[in-house]
């Protein structure tokens, strides 16, 4: 056994006894004649050797690999994989490289036959690509090249020259460098210079040759005798490797922890059996090895009382537990770019996956040649059966099962433990008899397949739809053909007028781009459960399961029957029920083959319609987390759907269509999977994907259950009290109407503090789950606004509602104070928690004078549930009041002058008003810098208590209180004056109103402070730069007071008014047109509607309408400036929408989107005349739907965050190959938890791009960039300012790739979405109109170009200043361009500008990058324009052509990107 390791490459286990052949660099070498080995092969002599067959006797599954017998190519040069072990072995042979590499080794090398692409490093000087692949001689002593993988760097004293470029496309490393960072040192051996991402601090390696003898000291060879080669240090656990070493699907135990069982198809080279438990720690278990093997120290073994079980095969991964290391070689994230013309590859494989080294296997299906497909050992069987189901050739198949030689695969069974899976395995496919469940899943997916190219269900906002329009923005051609002034065919490129800049249109239709093409082809005209279902008694004796009315493209009207063997044609008749089969032939097991049969307009639409859907990209149509909606949408047909009226019914149940007629206990699944291990990295993902998963299935269920409440789906539990009292109980979730209830918030301000409170609560959850505290449990809460309520939706704790509250609170008070309790467990666990909340534990007086400890705000309340664990509820105090809006202020509380002075203490609607934590972390910041002493930060610890009503304290308080005051006034002094400060220096672009809020929370600022901002804009010193921010900020204050009357306006509006009421509100609010009175909808017939109306012109005038019908646009207007005087404690001007707008130059079109996404009112896609006067803006047929607003938890990947954060960190300080390579493991990791959506993950993409596209990378930087466009479009929306900026970089990413035509139509796109968002004066328009002018110049429309540059001047000029080196680079571009079309005079003028601000702003500046330069180029292009000038020269009728690498270079300048040298 000792020479098997040597030896392993040349075998290998083949399917059925067939050898397999799948080297591609080996074609002209293996087997040679036939596969016989020539004579004199010192390879096929050992093949031949009986000792070989005698070593390998006992593992009759292992036979010759026939395909690498042959020779080398030339001496010298031994071609071998990644991760292949180095010297002491036996005999040289040969195996294959990736594709397009090749190596070469002196040395004797030992290759396990399956690649290794996962263990994290290489051999030395193994695995360079093919342009360097000479072999530098024995022993390999010259220098020579290599790729360096991407994110690592380091030095050998191997004389390796290194270039430090991006190597992802290789694969290979160089020895000792691309370890992962955790789990590994450098290696403290000789010759190693290597220092690679995670080494070892000076503590840490004293530490680590503290741990090693003298004698043990540096002596690592896991890699072989020589002297030569660098060795390689793995991490601590290191007992020996069992006999042979490696094992073929468990390397060196690498990518599986030993103390499970192997995954099935693995050739286990060792008797010793594999351990049941973890090993133990490194201080009680040495590093025992042999020397010459892989993975291990050549230190002594250990006795068998250090090591359970003596000499056991042990992890050397990144953790216990192993991820499979080296994440960064698992990404399949190949796409097709946006090329003109070019076709899409569709394969399924271009969405992101986290996943192991894959294999491949085949399916057969019936009736069909069999097929391979590539799957990985993490899968479960059930996401093999998904990938089938959405394949466009086994797409109709939904009820089968998956066989390996004739055993069926459990759907919940992973891959990699099915004894016997392996690459080239065979699963047939089995179809399998249908249930009732079955065959409504069935009919299910049919619907599915004949729907996945209709838009209805993403403008309704069902099934996790969202639209992306990227696709109709890139395939769309822009341009018309028209001729010049020579009469030559040329392309033009002049966008449509509402684009060009000074243009005031903003229509609404080009926000929803459509192709041609863009109807589906229909299949059927009816599909539907037929009113036969559910078939009798007698006939469910003979298999029938449920019936279907179908009616053809032909007209023809079927009935079909569903039966446990399939689908078919029955008697039946909408009259008369005949369910024999209309003709003697076998049920159809798919109901698409029935229905091909049937009609052939179906069978053909059908190919069609399937092949469309195969050319989407697949991150178009895979599921998002969670819905979201969009604000506007065109009026789509309503169509006959049995399926979404099953899915209404279910809902409305509060069951599942996979557990019909159960209930889902949500806190348990909830705090199941927050229990779950996280000790290792593999446990942590497999701990934050479940509780990912469980929190998104609730908050959908959350969702509906709330619109059920709200409909009036849902009988309340108390029927009988006032209705803003009830309380609902509906699928295992408690809901709450935001009300005052009892009077408990009276004293806080009424229904105002129970408005604010539920938010506050749901602040409170989301801080003590970042804490992370184990045994501490919270419930799973949902926030969900809807027609004006405010529903609170939690999880039950168990036991709770059998018995009353007061029993079962167990810590905290109940009645705001008056009785106090504490419990030892609970006051454990919140104490820990605190250190992260920054909560003080404190003593407070109860009833009897008595002192009680508490680590928490008196109002959280703990309870100990029947599952024995314990809970906290009632979170809406975690964090310390804002004195700023305590008014009127306790004693001991007194805010500094300057507060003061500012009006502060004010008056607010309810006492709760909070400071944020962000706030709070930045005060402590503060507070450590202004002190210069780390531990200041770490002391500060707030009492949420100090202030609360009637609350007694047995000590002094008076230095908790300034604290809580300095923090306040910190939010003033600081904070507010420091995000206005970053709008003025751009380091914060605000676009709109979720940019703003996004921005102000950032830095710790409330939303009620939206007043303070505007004034100290107002008193800015730079307020002339602040005209996008204030009136952004005006416009925000606006939609916020408008939302809260709307609340309470709804609430008064029955449900078959809405519509009428939502239209005459918005007029209100928007219209120009003389107020009319709205007719509210008819509900009683004609004759009673005439009487009524009689007797409403009689004695005492007309008759009275609802309440909301009675709303004018000058009382709105009023209640709106009320409201911001109230509230925000704001002036506003104006008295009417026009007079506002005027005022603030506002846009209607920007304050229509921000009022509907704010309320969820989704609104026609149609354009409307804001300023007309003759009819009313808005009808009620203009109101489409009202959606929910959410608010929830965000469940993270904590280590793709830390990993993200790290990239961040590394980019800013330059490091891109070591922040690319953290980028892509934190992708990985998101994939791993999230799935393929989410807004982390297009965040990561969206810097890899960017990282890409400096790094002069252009193609991956496309592929990139692409996904994170189709990413923010679906999960952030079609114009969010997020998704403009991504338009952008993708366009950048398309000229640099020479598709100008595209980038122009991108630039174009995103123009048109910042013009609806925030109009025109906006500094991001500045870039907009400057990208667009210098993509026109390269496509020689210097007209064009010349608007754009004009309005990109001004623009720059306004928000930046008139004498900024942006505004002299505008003059610079716009001198190029008057110089291309021959108008030297314009030219020279311009130029003369730029030098003029150049001298004043860079002359004498050393430290400014390139000063010198740029005034040099300035001053000898200015020459070379006044000797032009000089000259008499005819402007050219055609312009010269620029150069591309210089546009491409001015774009950069323009965007702020800086690009490597080249």
């Amino acid at each position: 056994m000792g020479n098997i390791i040597s030896c392993c490459c040349l075998w290998q286990k083949v399917p059925d006894g067939e050898c397999s052949e799948r080297d591609p660099l080996l074609g002209s070498h293996a087997a040679a004649e036939g596969g016989a080995p020539s004579s004199g092969n010192a390879i096929a002599d050992l093949v031949k050797s009986p000792v070989l067959h005698h070593v390998l006797a006992p593992y009759p599954d292992i036979v010759p690999n026939q395909s690498i017998t042959s020779e080398p190519p030339h001496s010298g040069s031994l071609g071998v994989h990644r991760g292949s072990p180095g010297g002491g072995h036996n005999a040289p042979h040969w195996t294959s490289l990736e594709e397009g590499h090749g190596g070469c080794s002196g040395e004797i090398l030992g290759v396990p036959h399956s690649r290794s692409t996962g263990e994290g490093y290489s051999v030395p000087n193994w695995g360079f690509p093919v342009p360097y692949k000479e072999c530098p001689g024995e022993g390999n002593s010259e220098p020579q090249r290599t790729a360096l993988e991407e994110g690592h760097k380091g030095l050998s004293e191997d004389n390796l020259d290194v270039p430090l470029k991006s190597s992802l496309e290789e694969g290979y490393r160089v020895s000792n460098w691309g370890l992962p960072e955790e789990g590994y040192r450098r290696s403290p051996g000789q010759n190693n210079r290597g220092y690679q991402r995670g080494s070892p601090s000076e503590q840490e390696e004293a530490d680590l040759q503290e741990c090693l003898s003298p004698a043990q000291s540096g002596s690592f060879t896991e890699h072989g005798d020589s002297a030569e080669s660098a060795p390689l240090l793995l991490p601590p656990c290191l007992p020996p490797a069992p006999p042979g070493g490696a094992v073929q699907g468990y390397e060196v135990g690498w990518g599986h922890p030993p103390w499970e069982k192997p995954p099935a198809g693995a050739v286990i080279l060792t008797d010793t059996p594999f351990p049941a438990t973890k090993p133990p720690p490194l201080a009680s278990q040495p590093l025992p090895a042999s020397p010459g093997q892989w993975g291990v120290d050549s230190r002594a073994p250990p006795t068998d009382s250090e090591v359970p079980g003596g000499h056991q095969p042990c992890p050397v991964g990144l953790e216990t537990g192993h991820l499979n290391l080296c994440l960064t070689d698992r990404l399949p994230l190949e796409t097709s770019p946006l090329a003109d013309g070019g076709e899409e590859d569709s394969s399924e494989q271009e969405v992101i996956s986290f996943q192991a080294p894959g294999f491949t296997v085949w399916i057969q299906v019936p009736k069909m040649e069999s097929f391979p497909l590539q799957v990985w050992p993490e899968q479960r069987v059930r996401d093999v059966r998904k990938a089938l189901m959405d394949r466009e050739d086994t797409c109709q198949r939904t009820c089968f099962s998956l066989r390996l030689d004739g055993k069926m695969l459990g759907e919940l069974t992973e891959l990699g433990f099915v004894e016997g899976l392996g690459e080239g395995s065979l699963l047939h496919v089995v179809d399998e008899p249908y249930t009732a469940h079955e065959a409504r899943i069935h009919v299910r997916h049919v619907r599915d397949l004949l729907r996945s190219q209709e838009s209805c269900d993403t403008y309704g906002g069902a099934k996790c739809s969202s639209m992306s329009f990227l696709r109709f923005c890139t395939h769309n051609p822009l341009e018309e053909r028209r001729e010049d002034s020579l009469g030559r065919n040329r392309v033009q490129y002049t966008p449509p007028q509402h684009i060009l800049p000074g243009s005031r249109e903003r229509p609404l239709g080009p926000m929803h781009p459509h192709s041609q093409d863009v109807m589906p082809p229909r299949c059927l005209k009816v599909l539907a459960l037929s009113g036969w279902s559910p078939p009798p008694g007698n006939r469910k004796l003979h298999g029938d399961l449920l019936y279907l009315d179908v009616v053809t493209e032909e007209d023809r009207h079927v009935c079909i029957t569903a039966h446990t063997r399939g689908f078919y044609l029955n008697q039946s008749s909408p009259y008369a029920f005949r369910p024999q089969a209309a003709n003697p032939c076998l049920p159809h097991h798919s109901l698409v083959e029935l229905l091909g049969h049937l009609s052939p307009s179906f069978k053909r639409n059908f190919s069609s319609l399937q092949r469309r859907r195969a050319q989407r990209d697949p991150l178009e149509k895979v599921a998002m987390p969670f819905q979201s909606h969009t604000w506007v949408a065109p009026q789509v047909e309503h169509t006959l759907d049995c399926v979404r009226a099953e899915d209404a019914y279910i809902c409305h149940l509060g069951n599942s269509e996979r557990a019909p007629g159960q209930t889902r206990d949500w806190n348990e699944d909830l705090q199941r999977s927050r229990e779950l291990p996280s000790n290792t990295l593999q446990e942590r993902l497999r701990r934050e994907k479940a509780v990912f998963k469980v929190h998104n299935d609730l908050v959908a269920a959350a969702v509906h259950g709330a619109m059920a409440v709200i409909d009036g789906n849902v009988a309340a539990i108390n029927p009988s009290e006032d209705p803003r009292m009830h309380m609902f109980m509906w699928n295992s979730l408690f809901f709450s109407l935001g009300f005052d209830i009892h009077g408990h918030y009276h004293h806080l301000g009424g229904d105002p503090a129970a408005h604010a409170a539920a938010a506050l609560d749901l602040s409170g959850v989301r801080a003590y789950e970042a804490a992370n505290v184990p045994g501490l449990h919270t419930l799973g809460t949902t926030l969900v606004g809807y027609r004006g309520y405010r529903l609170t939706a939690q999880t039950i704790v168990p036991g709770i509602l059998e018995c009353e509250q007061e029993r079962s609170v167990v810590y905290g008070s109940i009645d705001f104070g008056r009785t106090v309790l504490s419990d030892a467990g609970f006051l454990s666990l919140l104490e820990r928690a605190g250190d992260s909340l920054r909560v003080e534990r404190h003593a407070v007086l109860d009833h009897n004078d008595r002192p009680v400890e508490l680590c928490s705000a008196v109002e959280c309340k703990g309870i100990v549930g029947n599952d024995s664990r314990h809970y906290i509820m009632d979170l809406l105090r975690t964090f310390p009041p804002d004195l700023n809006f305590l008014s009127p202020m306790e004693e001991g509380a007194e805010l500094p002058p300057e507060s003061q002075r500012l009006g502060f203490p004010r008056p607010h609607p309810h006492r709760l008003a909070s400071l944020r934590p962000e706030l709070l972390q930045a005060f402590i910041t503060h507070r450590q810098l202004f002190c210069k002493d780390a531990t200041v930060g770490s002391e500060i610890r707030f009492n949420p208590n100090v202030f609360s009503q009637g609350l007694r304290f047995p000590q002094d308080t008076c230095k908790q209180k300034q604290l809580i005051c300095d923090a306040a006034s910190f939010l003033l002094s600081h904070q507010i004056p420091g995000l206005v400060r970053a709008c003025v220096e751009q380091t914060v672009l605000v676009a709109d109103g979720a940019t703003l809020t996004d921005a102000l929370h950032q830095h710790g600022i409330n939303i009620r402070y939206l007043g303070d901002m505007l004034q100290f804009i107002n008193t800015s010193a730079a307020r002339d730069r602040l005209h996008h921010l204030y009136r952004i900020t005006v416009i925000e204050l606006i939609i916020r007071c408008v939302k809260h009357i709307f609340r309470t306006f709804l609430q008064a509006v029955e449900l078959s008014a809405l519509s009428t009421a939502i239209s005459h509100f918005l007029n209100c609010f928007l219209s120009s047109a003389l107020p009319t009175t709205p007719r509210p909808p008819p509900a009683l017939p004609p004759s009673h509607r005439k009487s009524r109306r009689r007797r409403a012109r009689g004695p005492g005038g007309a008759g009275e309408g609802p309440a909301w019908a009675s709303l004018t646009p000058r009382g709105l207007w009023r209640a709106i400036i009320s409201e911001a005087q109230s509230y925000f404690h704001y002036s506003l001007l104006g008295e009417n929408a026009d007079s506002t707008v005027e005022l603030y130059q506002l846009q209607k079109v920007t304050l229509l989107r921000e009022i509907c996404i704010k309320t969820g009112v989704q609104v026609q896609l149609r354009e409307y005349s804001f300023d007309s006067r003759h009819k009313p803006l808005f009808t009620e047929d203009d109101i489409l739907s009202i959606s929910p607003l959410v608010k929830q938890l965000r469940p993270q990947a904590s280590d793709g965050v830390r990993n993200l954060q790290a990239a961040q960190t590394q980019l800013q300080q330059g490091l891109l190959v070591e922040g690319k390579a953290r980028l892509k493991e934190a992708l990985v990791l998101f994939n791993s938890v999230y799935g393929p959506m989410h807004t982390d993950t297009c965040t990561c993409l969206h810097l890899l791009a960017h990282v890409h596209y400096s790094s002069r990378e252009f193609p991956q930087a496309l592929k990139y960039q692409q996904k994170a466009v189709l990413m923010s479009e679906r999960l952030q929306g079609i114009d969010h300012p997020n998704t403009i900026q991504e338009y952008v970089l993708l366009a950048l990413c398309c000229f640099a790739s020479g598709q100008l035509r595209t980038a122009l139509q991108l630039l174009y796109r995103a123009r048109y979405l910042l013009l609806i968002v925030c109009g025109e004066d906006h500094p991001q328009m500045a870039l907009l109109d400057g990208s667009i002018g210098l993509v026109l110049h390269a496509a020689l429309e210097p007209e064009l170009a010349l608007k754009f540059l004009s309005s990109a001047l001004c623009l720059t000029s306004r928000h930046h200043g008139l004498l900024s080196l942006r505004t002299a680079h505008s003059h610079q571009l716009l001198a190029r361009v008057y110089e291309s079309k021959g108008e030297f005079h314009s030219a020279l003028q311009h130029e003369k500008e730029a030098y003029t601000i150049f001298r004043k702003q860079l002359h004498g500046e050393v430290q400014v990058k390139g000063a010198p330069e740029k005034l040099k180029e300035s001053s000898e292009y200015l020459s070379n324009l006044t000797q032009l000038t000089a000259e008499t020269h005819p402007p050219s009728p055609q312009p010269t052509a620029p150069s591309m690498p210089w546009i491409l270079q001015q774009l950069n300048v323009i965007n702020d990107i800086t690009t490597l040298p080249r």
